[in-house]
């Protein structure tokens, strides 16, 4: 079933949607190939993502579900502004009722006029899944990580990697996931500052934040 996402509204949805997610989380995870690897405590994956996509929240579920189910803690961090960090949490620790939801959506990131896929439906079936493996009595935190200093450019993609990398070390036995844009920051500015994959010379957001935690980061 995956992370037990549940679009449908009927009654009888919402009951097949109650009985999986009675069952432990381990059961019903998306499966990923080559996963258990990836399940230790401070242990951080890197998600070098395209914002507006279907697959990364997905996928970042599914991480979160095999780790809760390997009895570990988890981190996920969103490249959204830390200013929104109350209402995220306050929906972690709601009921999960529609008004919920709605509670959540009424606030200023999600309805903003300039809309560059983060907060996406996808995006909010992500914290919907992570609110009910919260509920389940997981210990599961987002924090964001978003940063917009004067000048932008590489003074962003530096912010970024250190609210990153403050965020996952305040957490250091959790598994971390931590996705982040790779087509906003392919840039000149990320290279000079220092981002680029040593490997393959790609430069991205995410190779700021993979170079803070080697060896133990997974990109």
């Amino acid at each position: 079933m995956g992370f037990c996402r549940s679009r449908g509204s009927s009654l009888m949805s919402c009951a097949l949607c109650l009985l999986a997610c009675s069952t432990p989380a381990s059961d019903r995870c998306e499966p990923i190939e080559g996963i258990q690897a990836l399940l230790a405590p401070g242990r951080v994956l890197v998600l070098g993502e395209l914002h507006g996509t279907v697959e990364s929240p997905a996928f970042t579920g599914d991480f979160a579900c095999h780790a809760v189910g390997a009895g570990l803690d988890v981190v996920v961090t969103l490249e959204l502004s830390p200013a929104a960090t109350s209402d995220f949490e306050a929906f972690l620790q709601s009921p999960g009722k529609p008004s919920d939801r709605a509670e959540l959506l009424s606030g200023r990131l999600w309805q903003r006029s300039y809309q560059d896929g983060r907060t996406s439906r996808a995006m909010v079936d992500l914290l919907e899944g992570l609110a009910r493996l919260r509920r389940e009595g997981h210990s599961v935190r987002v924090a964001l990580f978003d940063a917009r200093p004067a000048g932008g450019g590489q003074a962003r993609e530096r912010a970024m990697a250190a609210n990153v990398a403050s965020l996952i070390e305040a957490s250091p036995e959790s598994a971390a996931a931590a996705p982040n844009g790779v087509g906003r920051s392919r840039s000149k500015s990320s290279a000079s500052a220092g981002c680029s994959d040593p490997m393959t010379g790609t430069r991205d957001g995410s190779a700021c934040v993979r170079k803070k935690f080697q060896p133990r980061s997974i990109s």
